[in-house]
């Protein structure tokens, strides 16, 4: 099995006639996308080196890439989703209470009495905070829960689990 893939960001416009391309990063710093190489598609069989990055706006940069020499190439590459291996992001230590969100789809969902209600099938924000998305059995949509050590006291990716403290009702559809 290939190593999991981690969405670090996008390709947007084509920047100038040099072949420049716009990037959307999702990483906390735009300009550290480049750090995570290699750089691919989602299949990982295409390979982006990034030679040279400037910052553009809020969360995007401006970059230059192996290969990528005209306007062209570089509006060939709109919309392309950037992907890294999940070992590329091991070098960017993490702080306390920091985690992935990749690294915590499908830990099992518990209560705090251990019962298992569920899993992590993601991670939602709607504007006012991290929810994350618990799929239970014989639901059809997944139940929200905050993001927060209130309602998510401890979470064990080793061991698999993220134990839960929900409001009464908060699994009713």
């Amino acid at each position: 099995m290939s190593e999991k893939r981690i969405l670090l960001g996008e390709f947007g416009r084509a920047q100038g006639l040099r072949g420049e391309v716009r990037i959307k990063s999702h990483t906390g710093d735009p300009m550290s996308i480049a750090r995570y190489a290699p750089l691919t598609d989602e299949s990982g069989e295409r390979i982006f080196r990034i030679l040279s990055a400037r910052p553009h706006q809020n969360d995007m940069i401006v970059a230059r890439l192996d290969g990528v020499n005209d306007r062209t190439a570089a509006e060939a590459l709109a919309r392309l989703k950037i992907f890294a291996p999940r070992s590329a992001l091991d070098s960017e230590p993490l702080g306390e209470g920091e985690f992935l969100q990749s690294d915590l789809i499908g830990l099992s969902a518990r209560l705090v009495d251990g019962r298992e209600v569920g899993q992590v099938a993601g991670i939602e924000n709607y504007g006012a905070g991290d929810l994350l998305a618990i799929a239970i059995k014989g639901r059809r949509e997944p139940a929200l829960l905050p993001f927060s050590d209130d309602f998510a006291p401890q979470i064990d990716i080793q061991g698999g689990f993220i134990l839960i403290n929900p409001p009464e009702g908060w699994d009713e559809e």
